[in-house]
């Protein structure tokens, strides 16, 4: 079993292939395993169904329903270095904006993202990213990447 936390504030670990900690709750369309410098720190998913009231003088209100829309979905993410803070090389962030780069959506491609969450089935389109870095308690730059998709459950 690996420790975690045993290292000074701002250090990072790798795990070896074999040291498996969980099962991932979310799991995003080959993000996830896109060079191992992405986790997926929370997900948030808003559903609202196409309605319309209509109000009469003096009489009742009639309630019109179309249905499902589509559903706001915010996924952020941890994002951190590939080789190490000493090392250099690729960063998350350059995975992050990589992955956004190649999968929203655009006038020639509107292909949908799966996300799996809690064994429900999720599509959505791509359709914002946001990056974001300030420095945390022991100085170290600490990076935040957070995607923003229309979804609709199967």
């Amino acid at each position: 079993m690996t420790d975690f936390f045993v290292a000074k504030a701002g250090t990072v670990i790798k795990l070896a292939s074999s040291d498996k900690v969980a099962e991932a709750v979310v799991s995003i369309d080959s993000l996830n395993g896109s060079g191992k410098s992405v986790i997926i720190t929370s997900i948030a998913m808003d559903s609202q169904t196409s309605v319309q009231f209509s109000p009469t003088i003096g009489g009742p209100e009639y309630l019109y329903v179309f249905g499902e829309r589509l559903s706001d979905t915010q996924v952020t993410f941890a994002l951190y270095s590939n080789a190490g803070c000493d090392e250099g090389g690729d960063h998350g962030v350059t995975d992050f904006l990589n992955y956004y780069d190649n999968n929203k959506v655009t006038a020639d491609k509107a292909t949908p993202i799966t996300i799996a969450y809690l064994g429900q089935t999720i599509k959505g389109f791509l359709i914002g990213c946001r990056v974001s870095t300030q420095t945390g308690s022991d100085g170290l730059p600490i990076s935040t990447g957070t995607l923003t998709l229309k979804t609709y459950r199967e």
